[in-house]
């Protein structure tokens, strides 16, 4: 529930071609309708990603893709994929964050509360999301803490 958000974060979102087909949930028109850009590739960047795929057989074509676009554009990877995560910030250098470091960008910016974030991680791990125990536990209390401080304000 916090697609729309996420697209209200000062960032380009780039998604390709390949990873948007793949999508069944939420709805990829509603991804477009809410700036999501999609990126397409040339039959070079398409055989690149065939040689990722052989190189590294656990990652998806369509994580491959997500690789080879944030590799292209220079950009952050948004990924929850730990093999994923892995072979961009080890193999390419690239910087990678998830879905903790996107529910701290929206704290940051005041679109979401500490309780709102609160509620939505414990949502996610609920919901059978695979995440760091302890950076979630931390996030928690901290969470509550400003709660409790009466430091969280609403979104502006």
């Amino acid at each position: 529930g916090l697609l729309e958000l996420l697209a209200s974060l000062p960032f380009r979102w780039l998604l390709p071609d390949l990873a948007l087909a793949e999508i069944r949930a939420p709805d990829p028109q509603m991804l477009l309708r809410l700036g999501m850009e999609v990126a397409t590739f040339s039959g070079e960047e398409i055989a690149t990603m065939m040689q990722l795929r052989s190189r590294y057989p656990n990652l998806a074509l369509a994580d491959c893709a997500n690789l080879l676009l944030a590799q292209r554009e220079r950009a952050l990877l948004i990924t929850g994929d730990r093999l994923l995560r892995r072979v961009a910030s080890h193999h390419f250098g690239l910087r990678v964050h998830g879905s903790l470091w996107l529910l701290d960008r929206l704290v940051e910016s005041r679109r979401l509360t500490e309780g709102d974030a609160a509620h939505a991680l414990r949502a996610m791990l609920e919901a059978g999301r695979r995440l760091p125990h302890s950076e979630c536990q931390s996030r928690l209390q901290r969470w509550q803490r400003g709660l409790a401080s009466g430091r969280s304000s609403a979104p502006e």
